[in-house]
């Protein structure tokens, strides 16, 4: 495998792992509607992890692409 084979499947991996955490953000958002008291805190800060793992994914990305 040459080192833009390598980079490019690390990417691909990388994409499919920031779909599902956009998947299950918009599934904690859809959850916030209908639950309340500590369910509801925990799915908040759930959420919020969520969106700092997206970003943190996101900026391996980048990082990663340029690696080339």
């Amino acid at each position: 495998m040459t080192k833009r084979e390598q980079i490019d499947a690390i990417l691909s991996h990388l994409e499919l792992v920031t779909d599902d955490v956009r998947e299950l953000i918009k599934i904690t958002e859809d959850a916030g509607e209908w639950l309340t008291g500590r369910g509801a805190q925990v799915n908040d800060d759930v959420n919020y992890k969520l969106r700092e793992l997206k970003d943190v994914l996101v900026d391996l990305s980048i990082d990663i692409e340029g690696m080339d």
